[in-house]
């Protein structure tokens, strides 16, 4: 199944390092998405721009196995292991090269879209390259914050912004580490250490949200879960942006 999994080496850089010295959640995001850009605009091993006109990531699951500091040759690998009728599962392998450890596993859902950015059908053909390999998968986030919850606004910037106009997904994940380490500080998860590396982050898109839009983060921990967090971001009219949860080591 090599010729259905595309591939890319990147070494991680001592500028993308977060407080506990080692890559954030939101810098392996960034680098799977240059994956995905650069496997959908030019890969032969897996032609997804013959299938769609274009897409926008609806969910991701991060596990992260084993964490990682600065100048680090890591390969990446991508593959499509579901085909639905509106969206396509991508997910991803992280390995170290200098000894092909599993630094870490991803899936992201990508809903495919219209010209007019409405959902539309996946065209015939895709299912002929997904591939069946162990691959994390995402549980579904429904959880509404308790009375009292911990909340902060965030401010959006136009760098937050990507080629598509609206907040690019790894910023959340920027939102929701800044999130978790306020609500630390200001006693908002109660006892015990909250400033670890994470292990595990889920996050689903559920609307776009762009410069101008206020948002307030809410955190509170995660029900029934040791060492894990849920976040909401909720837009000034109500409407939900995004739900993540992150579960730390």
């Amino acid at each position: 199944m090599d010729d259905k999994v595309d591939t890319l080496r990147i070494t991680s850089r001592g500028y993308e390092l977060a407080s506990h010295g080692t890559l954030p959640v939101a810098a392996y995001l960034r680098y799977l998405e240059h994956l995905r850009w650069r496997t959908i605009s030019r890969s032969e091993k897996i032609p997804l721009r013959l299938f769609w006109t274009m897409g926008v990531v609806r969910a991701q699951v991060i596990e992260i196995r084993q964490h990682v500091a600065f100048d680090v040759e890591l390969e990446l690998s991508m593959w499509v292991s579901r085909v639905g009728r509106t969206s396509i599962e991508l997910s991803h392998d992280i390995t170290r090269v200098e000894d092909g450890a599993l630094v870490a596993q991803s899936t992201a859902t990508i809903v495919t879209l219209d010209d007019e950015r409405r959902p539309a059908p996946v065209k015939d053909g895709a299912r002929e390259f997904v591939v069946d390999r162990p691959r994390v998968t995402a549980e579904r986030l429904e959880s509404e914050p308790p009375s009292g919850a911990w909340r902060r606004s965030i401010d959006l910037r136009p760098s937050d912004q990507d080629l598509q106009q609206h907040v690019n997904q790894a910023r959340y994940a920027d939102f929701v580490e800044d999130a978790r380490l306020f609500c630390a500080r200001d006693g908002g998860y109660g006892s015990g250490n909250w400033d670890a590396a994470p292990r595990r982050f889920v996050i689903a898109y559920e609307s776009e949200a762009r410069v101008g839009d206020s948002v307030e983060a809410v955190s509170w921990p995660a029900p029934g879960r040791e060492r894990a967090a849920d976040f909401v971001l909720r837009k000034e009219n109500g409407q939900i942006a995004t739900r993540a949860r992150l579960e730390l080591v």
